[in-house]
């Protein structure tokens, strides 16, 4: 394939990541603002294609029809990714399963609705969004490859296995954070860093789902850190590195973020803004990662 191909590709997936931020922040401002039923049938918004303007459901409308755009964006990158598959099998398989989640997402939307804003249904709802963001910043970081070639990495695996590390821990901390919102547990530790002034909550389980996210978030923004260090000590390509400063640099904003949340009182821009952040940084940590994959010894050719 041409570089015409790649960067088309590339600047698709790019668009694509940019769209799937603006879902996922949608979805977070449908949530603080308890819009979720404000259409509660699906796919039509109170038996309308077209709803009345009124705030709840203008809101959960524009997440249903922006989730919309970014499936219909999914799907198009898999059937045009089908032109790699010999050649490129790493951007053809991501493809394939972005758009397998992007359908499975648009099944537990509808379950979302008809479960009534399940906590766990929510949660999982969250979980695929970003697995299928995490499969576009793969393609992304196959393809910017293939445009700018692989440099050489001698100890490319340490770097990837800190990243792949901070990556799964970075997942999970979302995922839990998000059950911590839907499940009416956000303030059952109002103070910060310590839950309720104690190290070990005296409370119910809410408390516990809220001591356990902090204590992920802390392993998270250990594992970034290391992996950001690891990346430099290792001599890993510099877009692994830019890569990671990023994801750094974004951490601690994350951490400030979250520290926030309780003590405001969970308002709902604070709410939002660390959903938001929480994805760029699982974005930009999967994106490494891939990329650290192919920084063999050889590295990768850029196309001519």
């Amino acid at each position: 394939m041409t570089t015409a191909y790649y960067r088309f590709l590339l600047k698709v997936t790019l668009i694509t990541i940019a769209a799937s931020i603006v879902l996922v922040a949608l979805g977070g401002v449908v949530r603080v603002t308890g819009s979720g039923l404000a259409c509660p049938d699906w796919p039509l918004c109170q038996g309308q294609v077209l709803p009345p303007a009124e705030r709840g459901t203008t809101l959960e409308f524009a997440h249903r029809l922006t989730a919309t755009a970014v499936g219909s964006l999914v799907l198009g990158i898999a059937l045009y990714s089908l032109r790699v598959r010999h050649e490129a099998a790493s951007i053809f398989y991501a493809a394939v399963i972005s758009g397998v989640l992007v359908l499975a997402q648009i099944i537990l939307g509808a379950i979302v609705i008809f479960a009534k804003l399940s906590a766990i249904v929510v949660t999982a709802h969250l979980g695929l969004a970003t697995a299928f963001v995490g499969a576009l910043a793969v393609i992304a970081g196959q393809a910017l490859l293939r445009l700018r070639g692989g440099e050489q990495s001698p100890d490319a695996r340490r770097t990837t296995r800190a990243t792949l590390v901070a990556a799964a821990l970075t997942y999970a901390t979302l995922l839990l954070g998000a059950y911590v919102a839907t499940s009416g547990s956000s303030l059952a530790c109002p103070q910060w860093p310590l839950c309720n002034d104690t190290v070990i909550p005296t409370g119910d389980w809410r408390q516990w789902i809220g001591l356990i996210h902090r204590i992920l978030a802390a392993a998270m923004t250990i594992a970034v850190i290391w992996a950001t260090w690891t990346a430099y000590t290792a001599k890993a390509p510099r877009q692994v590195r830019g890569l990671l400063h990023g994801a750094a640099a974004l951490t601690v904003i994350e951490i400030i973020v979250g520290a926030l949340n309780p003590i405001l009182l969970v308002p709902p821009a604070v709410a939002v803004a660390h959903l938001t952040v929480a994805t760029v940084i699982w974005i930009l940590l999967t994106g490494a990662a891939t990329i650290s994959m192919s920084a063999n010894r050889h590295g990768i050719p850029a196309k001519t």
